[in-house]
């Protein structure tokens, strides 16, 4: 299986997790949950990717499995998001930061490795 195909399969597997998850909520709740489909829609037209989609329906699902209903979910599942996209970043940066001191390592080490052979052909021509 390709690379594209193997993503795309992943996907469309997020997307149906996804749906799940909504559709066990409305079905848990018609009245609360009438509008989760909408929020679905909303977000992915948003940009939200799916893997933070149904991260944020997993935790309000598991919520209202052990009795913690949110009463106001829509803005609940924003907040969640808005809290992953930002870890997100924060493990980008960390990574880039490691990166550039990897890249400055490796730059160093060249720089002393060609002013040793810098230094041995100096005494070599001294001699």
């Amino acid at each position: 299986m390709s690379g594209e195909a193997s993503e795309k399969k992943i996907v469309a597997e997020e997307i149906r997790s996804i749906l799940a998850i909504a559709d066990r909520l409305y079905k848990r709740d018609p009245a609360r949950f009438k509008k989760i489909i909408v929020w679905v829609n909303w977000a992915s037209k948003d940009g939200w990717p799916n893997e933070m989609m149904l991260e944020a329906l997993q935790i309000l699902e598991g919520k209202e499995l052990s009795g913690e209903p949110v009463d106001l979910w829509w803005p609940y599942l924003y907040r969640v998001m808005q809290k992953q996209r930002t870890q997100r970043l924060e493990r980008e940066g960390e990574g880039y930061k490691k990166g550039d001191l990897n890249s400055i390592r490796s730059i160093l080490s060249d720089v002393f490795r060609r002013a040793d052979d810098l230094q041995v052909v100096k005494e070599a021509d001294d001699a």
